[in-house]
C-alpha cells in the first residue's frame, strides 16, 4: 500500500497483461492433475477463466481510469491471456526491461507457491504405509491416504 504505485509493464508484464491469473490456471490445473483428478481439468480452467476474465475486465477499467493513456499503450501492446513469445515482448516493450521484476513478481506471489505443498505433502504421505492410528488423528489420516 504504497504511493509510488506505478503500471506494471515489466518483466513477467511484457509477456501478457496477467501472468499472476494465467500462473494461477496452471497451478490450480496441475493441482487437479496431482490429486488424480485429470478428468476434471477441463473445467477447473473453464471456471478461472470465467472467474478471472470478470475480474481482470473490473482491474482494466479501474487501470484505464487511473493511468489513462499509458495504460491505453500497455493495451494495444500486450494481449490480455496469451502470451507473446519472448523475442515479441523484447521488441514491443523493450525500453521498460527490468530483470528485477521478475523477482518482484514472485515474491508478491510466493504464497501461491506455499500452496503447493498441500498436494505433494499428500502424494509423499499417501506413499507411506499405513501405520496404526486412533483417535483424533484419524480422519487427517484419511484425508491424506485417500
Amino acid at each position: 500500500l504504497r504511493d509510488d504505485h506505478v503500471l506494471a509493464v515489466a518483466g513477467p508484464y511484457t509477456l501478457c497483461r496477467n501472468p499472476v491469473y494465467i500462473g494461477n490456471v496452471l497451478i490450480l490445473a496441475g493441482v487437479t492433475v496431482l490429486c488424480e483428478l485429470v478428468w476434471a481439468v477441463p473445467l477447473v480452467v473453464l471456471w478461472a477463466a470465467l472467474v478471472y476474465d470478470r475480474a481482470i475486465r473490473f482491474e482494466e477499467t479501474r487501470l484505464n481510469k487511473r493511468y489513462n493513456l499509458d495504460y491505453e499503450n500497455y493495451s494495444a501492446a500486450v494481449r490480455r491471456w496469451v502470451p507473446k513469445s519472448l523475442s515479441q515482448a523484447r521488441n514491443t516493450l523493450d525500453e521498460h526491461a527490468n530483470p528485477a521484476s521478475w523477482v518482484r513478481a514472485l515474491s508478491v506471489e510466493w504464497q501461491c507457491l506455499v500452496l503447493l505443498i498441500i498436494p505433494m505433502l499428500k502424494e509423499f504421505v499417501s506413499d507411506l504405509p499405513a501405520p496404526p492410528i486412533h483417535g483424533p488423528w484419524l480422519p487427517l489420516f484419511h484425508f491424506f491416504h485417500l
